[in-house]
């Protein structure tokens, strides 16, 4: 069987497995969202924090509304941001040449923006996946995937010194195909814990590792092998564990997918929502994080309040052509959805029973 991976991540939906056919392939790429410069968020403890942009230029917007300009490298993106509540990171890739790819990291506060020096590197062509753990004030460390061509990139991780980049880590080897859909988190007792896509030689799953006292863990499975991709996975610190979002094929459609890791692994895995649900993000955290994710029919984006086991207490939806997922914030009580460039759209909650 063909690699899914391989193929544009657009099409990955539908081609990852011989089940789909022509129907569902052109559904959920008429479904898809363009990858783009998506606004990515954060919250600390003075508000929610946005950064938005790419191909060189970038805007961090603090919670009073207060707007500053980013510097990227030349063809840059961020594909990861965290906030204290004094300084931001921000990290992303660069296009280096025609074919290579390499990370940035950006530390910023109201003052202006410095690029971080980065990891040291192995002589690959690809960086890419840059993905921060950061707890609070402080920046922890960066996880990555790297390699010599898309097909076989490994997953690493380097601790930040304050000054500087530790020696790169080795967390998972390159496997039979692409690893990728990298997300990260710090726990409350201060572990690291990676989640991503692998292809096994059949088709992704999702699976784990977690680093305590600077050793990493094996990767494993989040689930048996089930024979069906499981695609772009999100963690989120929320207790004493982490909650991971999901998107799992069943034959016809996507469906959203959680899962609690209780220290050891994950447990109480379920399906939270479907047919056609994809790209779940978190934004928030603490005990009830909101879990943002595109609904394909009736075309909608969705916000799930969960509590600190996983089970909704709350939901809202907009329906919505847009294509990049929005940045959410309470209000006074009040959701919110917000798209880069434009006024804040307000959403009304609805108890799950």
């Amino acid at each position: 069987m063909r690699n899914p991976s391989f193929l544009p991540f657009s099409r990955r939906f539908s081609s990852a497995s011989s089940l789909a056919g022509f129907g569902a392939l052109l559904a959920l790429v008429l479904a898809s969202p363009a990858r783009g410069f998506e606004p990515l968020s954060a919250e600390s403890s003075a508000g929610l924090l946005t950064f938005t942009g790419g191909a060189g230029q970038a805007q961090t917007g603090f919670a009073d509304g207060h707007q500053l300009a980013v510097e990227l490298p030349p063809r840059g993106e961020a594909t990861s941001f965290a906030a204290g509540q004094d300084e931001w990171w921000a990290a992303g890739v660069f296009a280096r040449g025609e074919a290579g790819r390499d990370l940035f990291v950006l530390r910023g506060s109201r003052r202006g923006t410095e690029a971080l020096p980065l990891p040291a590197g192995g002589g690959t062509l690809i960086r890419r996946g840059a993905t921060l753990l950061a707890r609070g004030d402080e920046l922890l460390g960066l996880a990555w995937l790297e390699g010599d061509e898309g097909r076989a990139l490994a997953v690493k991780a380097a601790a930040w010194l304050g000054d500087r980049w530790a020696k790169p880590e080795l967390v998972s080897g390159p496997g039979p195909g692409s690893q990728l859909g990298l997300s990260g988190a710090v726990l409350a007792d201060g572990s690291w814990l990676l989640a991503w896509s692998a292809y096994d030689g059949e088709d992704d799953e999702v699976v784990f590792a977690r680093r305590q006292r600077g050793s990493w863990s094996k990767p494993r499975r989040v689930s048996t092998d089930n024979h069906v991709p499981d695609i772009t996975p999100a963690l989120a610190a929320v207790g004493q564990g982490a909650l991971l979002a999901w998107s799992r094929y069943d034959g016809h459609d996507y469906r959203l997918m959680l899962a609690r890791f209780d220290g050891k692994g994950f447990a109480g895995e379920r399906v939270a929502g479907g047919p056609g649900t994809l790209y779940p993000s978190f934004q928030g955290g603490g005990g009830r994080p909101r879990l943002v994710h595109l609904e394909a029919e009736p075309r909608a984006w969705k916000v799930l309040e969960l509590d600190a086991r996983g089970q909704v207490r709350r939901e809202a939806a907009m329906a919505s052509q847009e294509e990049d997922r929005p940045s959410v914030r309470l209000r006074s009580g009040e959701l919110e959805l917000r798209w880069a460039g434009e006024q804040p759209r307000s959403l009304a909650w609805r108890e799950r029973p």
